[in-house]
């Protein structure tokens, strides 16, 4: 709960400190729309590394993700090197 001033107003919260400084893309920017690969409900392990292996091989990063009934492939990196 916030400390508070007089009649009930909240006191501002002093800035966060910043630890580490990066390059943030503007909204809207190509490189931020994500890749995400739906694979079918019945995929075999060996497809499945199939897939991460070839997204690896272009310089991307994956993140695999494993439902009840459906697995995910995130795509992380600049997408146009999937357009190749």
């Amino acid at each position: 709960m916030p400390a508070t001033v007089g009649a009930g107003r909240a006191l501002p919260r002093p800035p966060l400190p910043v630890t580490s400084t990066f390059n943030i893309r503007p909204p809207g920017h190509p490189a931020n729309r994500p890749v995400i690969i739906v694979a079918r409900r019945n995929i075999t392990a060996d497809q499945l590394d199939h897939i991460r292996e070839r997204i690896e091989s272009l310089g991307m990063r994956t993140h695999i993700s494993r439902g009840v009934s459906r697995t995910i492939i995130g795509c992380i990196g600049d997408e146009a090197r999937l357009a190749g």
